[in-house]
């Protein structure tokens, strides 16, 4: 086992200060091999670097195989039980910090569930093993390990940030997606942007605000052209009469010949005598 101690300078008007980081790594570890249930008075950050375990934090187990980082809280009990037949192997960074749990909450990482995603154990694993691994002339360790303490944890903020944006986007595309089918599915009903939106489950002008940065339209000027759409295809049929049309695609007879005009430059009735004239011709 190797273990190094550190000190880290701290300023009262730093966004994140230290006052230890310990490092240092245990690999292998006996097979079947518990360590706890103890409390420590640090934050401590681990990665498995082969092998798998269980580590049970406060009462409740999280397995965890290499490749995965995982952590605890000051003052949590926490136990480390490695595989009986694939004993893990792990490396850990220790710290003290008035800052710790507003810095775990904006990396998207909590007791309730302390296992990094995948992206940030990577992060975790660059940055530790270049720690574990500086050479051990004292003043080049101590600088280098306290740049990659610091650089690990801006890593680990930028990395989550830039996850939760793309999941941000991702959820907002969900919705937008959600609404359009919402709409194409009831455009015969009176629709209001109250109604996607409390079908969505957003607020009203959330809702409203997404979806015309999305299309540049507003949700009734989108259903508006979905309608004009679809009763251009319904008066296509020889059978369809500028009332049947009007009433399938949600309008009165009357608001449907003004917007038709407004939108494709002619009445319905003189749409559908056109599509007449073209069809005879063909």
């Amino acid at each position: 086992m190797f273990t190094s101690r550190a000190p880290l300078p701290s300023r009262d008007n730093a966004v994140f200060s230290v006052s230890d980081i310990f490092c240092g790594y245990d690999d292998p570890l006996p097979a079947d091999y518990q360590f706890g249930p103890l409390l420590r008075d640090v934050f401590l950050i681990q990665y498995c670097t082969r092998g798998k375990g269980i580590f049970t934090l406060n009462g409740r187990p999280f397995p965890i195989h290499a490749g995965q980082a995982f952590f605890s809280f000051p003052n949590s009990v926490m136990i480390e039980h490695s595989s009986a037949d694939d004993p893990w192997g792990l490396m850990w960074i220790a710290f003290k910090s008035p800052n710790g749990p507003e810095l775990f909450e904006k990396i998207g990482v909590s007791e309730q569930y302390p296992v990094f995603s995948d992206q940030l154990s990577s992060v975790v694993y660059s940055h530790l093993s270049s720690i574990i691994t500086t050479p051990h002339t004292m003043d080049a360790f101590d600088l280098t390990q306290t740049g990659q303490f610091y650089l690990l944890f801006g890593e680990l903020l930028y990395t989550a940030t830039a996850a939760s944006e793309a999941s941000k986007n991702l959820s907002n595309r969900k919705y937008i997606q959600a609404a359009v089918q919402y709409i194409e599915h009831n455009y015969t009903e009176p629709l209001k942007v109250s109604h996607i939106a409390n079908h969505l489950g957003l607020n009203r002008s959330y809702f409203y605000s997404l979806f015309k940065r999305q299309f540049g339209m507003s949700p009734q000027e989108y259903l508006l052209h979905f309608r004009i759409k679809k009763a251009c295809e319904l008066l296509s049929s020889p059978h369809a009469t500028v009332a049947n049309v009007a009433s399938s695609v949600g309008c009165e007879p009357r608001v449907l010949s003004r917007l038709f005009k407004q939108m494709v430059g002619m009445t319905p009735s003189q749409y559908k005598n056109q599509l007449r004239k073209k069809n005879s011709k063909g």
